[in-house]
């Protein structure tokens, strides 16, 4: 769990300690991280991911035109989706950084997807959709119930009746099944990272902190997810603004069950 699009803002410069040497500055979330986030996430297979959505997308909306993504990071699922099929594109981050590393990705796509600045948590965008996107634990950086509700009132209203909201959650057996994938570290062009995690099964937050070296400086983010079980986001679903078509186990078609680790939801708006 190490994935999402809450607000952020740009790190600041290190500052200089007396001594004359850095230490790392504190950075929201991904105001440095996206520099390098591309390294971080080396091991994903964004083609994969691409395929099961679209194959969703075509299952339940194939007349789908135009596709909303939410917390898309630097965009690589939505180069994936949009070589695949051909959808006005609309990707959306809550982190400028984020979305400044991806609009330089999609210039050298082909500039077929928009990409814009936008919180999952007040969406205040101009257009509706047949399809939402929230992928990649993205959900698990919304830690109060409250900021559940909200983001899907924010979606529902900017989805024509009928489109579809897929999004996935990352659950605590997902958590509690992975420890030794805690620790790793890595590099790119841009800098270096290293990333270390911990799961607090008593309230079901795993923290994680990256210390990130960068030419600007070094500098240290504390990011904070909420594992959340199927029951608890199923409650969390007013029946009033969504139908809940399906819960699978995470890439396949199978129903989700209290074991899952991934969890896909799709909604469809009524």
């Amino acid at each position: 769990m190490w994935r999402g699009g809450g607000r952020t803002r740009q790190a600041r410069l290190p500052p200089m300690s007396e001594e004359g040497s850095t230490r790392p500055a504190d950075a929201e979330p991904y105001a440095a991280l996206a520099s390098v986030y591309d390294a971080v996430m080396e091991h994903v297979d964004y083609v994969l991911w691409a395929e099961y959505i679209l194959s969703l997308i075509r299952t339940y909306r194939p007349d789908a035109r135009d596709v909303l993504e939410l917390g898309c990071g630097t965009g690589s699922l939505a180069v994936e989706l949009t070589t695949l099929a051909s959808y006005r594109y609309m990707a959306t981050d809550a982190s400028p950084a984020m979305i400044e590393v991806a609009r330089r990705k999609m210039t050298r796509h082909g500039g077929q997807v928009q990409c814009q600045v936008a919180d999952v948590r007040d969406l205040t965008l101009e257009d509706q959709f047949d399809i939402a996107l929230l992928l990649y634990d993205s959900i698990n950086y919304l830690l109060a119930e409250a900021e559940i509700r909200r983001m899907l009132s924010g979606v529902r209203r900017h989805l024509r009746r009928g489109g579809m909201f897929i999004f996935d959650q990352s659950t605590p057996a997902n958590s509690l099944n992975n420890v030794e994938s805690f620790e790793d570290s890595g590099e790119s062009e841009e800098g270096f990272f290293a990333r270390k995690s911990r799961f607090d099964e008593e309230t079901n937050l795993h923290h994680t902190t990256f210390d990130i070296s960068l030419k600007s400086g070094e500098f240290h983010e504390h990011h904070v997810q909420r594992a959340y079980a199927v029951d608890e986001m199923c409650a969390l679903i007013g029946p009033a603004d969504w139908d809940v078509i399906a819960t699978l186990d995470g890439f396949s078609r199978e129903p989700a069950t209290g074991s899952s680790e991934r969890v896909h939801w799709i909604l469809e708006a009524v």
